[in-house]
């Protein structure tokens, strides 16, 4: 009941701060991914994550940020399970966990959604580390959303 609690913390404040001026410069540390000008994919995480390795999984939230910087409507197409998709690596490329493979997903089948002209989506995911695989140390996240890619690094740390 408590790990929900503080689940349910952890989201309201992501998104409160993540409608803040300054947002960037916060709890959370920002990334941009600008493709040609006309989209761009900001990722917001925790920077530094408390790991408990008592606990089977580790719910870390994620916000989501894909930005129409274009005069035209962009339509945005993929498959349902391949919206949003992550990999995380060592700080050396050693691979620890993904979502979202490849397998049992349907190639015909596609999600289509128009993303207006200066029009923002924003999506408040969680992703759940699986605690044997990690220990204290830095990491990258690799994000693929709506086809667009971006990386951030964050770090687990030990509980004090």
């Amino acid at each position: 009941m408590r790990t929900l609690f503080f689940m349910g913390v952890i989201i309201a404040l992501g998104l409160y701060l993540s409608q803040q001026e300054g947002f960037e410069n916060g709890f959370f540390a920002r990334i941009k991914a600008n493709f040609g000008g006309k989209t761009e994919l900001v990722i917001a995480i925790p920077q530094n994550i408390i790991l408990h390795e008592e606990h089977k999984n580790l719910s870390v939230p994620l916000v989501l940020r894909l930005t129409n910087n274009t005069d035209a409507v962009e339509a945005l197409t993929a498959p349902p399970c391949k919206e949003f998709r992550f990999l995380i690596t060592t700080a050396g490329d050693a691979f620890k966990q993904s979502a979202g493979s490849d397998e049992n997903c349907p190639a015909t089948t596609a999600t289509s959604r128009a993303l207006g002209k200066g029009e923002v989506l924003q999506d408040l995911r969680q992703i759940f580390l699986d605690t044997k695989r990690y220990q204290a140390g830095d990491y990258k996240l690799r994000v693929r959303f709506w086809g667009y890619e971006a990386e951030k690094t964050f770090s687990l740390v030990p509980p004090e």
